[in-house]
């Protein structure tokens, strides 16, 4: 079965939008789409790299130089423990498997399974792909507590 018919695990890297004004047209949403080995440091550089080059005028570029406005930012979810005494323990903690950078439109990077075409007879059709579930609270183990 060729890569094309069979789902492959991959970086997608996909423009969004909050609100019709700032809607980017369907054949171009996916903005990317990065080895899964590709290192999320690499992915984020590259998702900032995207959104300058469609979003920037000549003016923004040389300003980002010195300073990007939008610079690409690792996701975070919660780790929460309880131990055995009731005491809960909370702490937001940094989730490189999901990068989002701009503002609106915005790019959202994330690692994917089974992305494949969306019609195998006509390559222009898109790409679909299954999404891993967001993870916003990580619970750990109990454990006693002294």
């Amino acid at each position: 079965m060729s890569a094309k018919l069979r789902g492959r695990k991959a970086w997608l890297v996909t423009w969004d939008a909050a609100g019709s004004h700032a809607a980017v047209a369907e054949r171009e949403v996916v903005a990317a789409v990065l080895r899964p080995q590709t290192g999320p440091e690499t992915v984020k550089r590259i998702v900032e790299l995207l959104y300058m080059a469609r979003e920037f005028d000549p003016a923004d570029k040389l300003d980002a130089l010195t300073r990007n406005p939008y610079p690409a930012k690792f996701g975070t979810v919660t780790v929460r423990e309880t131990f055995k005494n009731g005491e809960v323990w909370e702490q937001r903690v940094t989730h490189t498997g999901q990068i989002i950078c701009g503002h609106n439109p915005f790019l959202y990077a994330r690692l994917v399974k089974n992305l494949r075409l969306k019609d195998s007879a006509n390559p222009g059709s898109g790409l679909i792909w299954d999404e891993e579930p967001r993870q916003k609270v990580v619970n750990l183990d109990n454990r006693a507590s002294d």
